[in-house]
């Protein structure tokens, strides 16, 4: 029963409340990603995570674990709300360090840039 959306009663809802519920999909799934890349159109953005992998000897891959396509609107305010998370997390554990290599670059931006750069639009 602790799955089931519960609707409050009508009377805890205003006139132009919107009642939102949520409901877990039957191919919802958690993995740990220590990593990810991201690829954009004019109209979405896709995240895709990855996982380190050995592939023997001094190689490594990255495994393409799963990926979330995303609206752009959807992903400024995924943006702002992560801003936030990263605000609130280091108020109380302090600066979170990370490797300079995941930070973004000129390179990384343009190729994220190229596929919008070269879409033709058909009128």
């Amino acid at each position: 029963m602790a799955d089931t959306p519960q609707t409050p009663p009508a009377a805890t809802l205003s006139q132009n409340a919107l009642l939102q519920m949520m409901a877990r999909s039957a191919n919802y799934r958690e993995f740990y990603a220590s990593g990810f890349t991201v690829r954009a159109t004019m109209s979405d953005l896709s995240i895709i995570f990855l996982n380190l992998t050995s592939g023997g000897g001094p190689t490594v891959i990255n495994q393409e674990e799963g990926a979330v396509t995303m609206s752009l609107p959807i992903l400024k305010a995924l943006a702002a709300n992560l801003s936030k998370a990263v605000e609130a997390i280091e108020s109380k554990l302090g600066p979170i360090k990370i490797d300079k290599r995941m930070l973004p670059t000129d390179e990384r931006m343009a190729a994220l840039i190229s596929g919008i750069d070269t879409a033709q639009i058909v009128e």
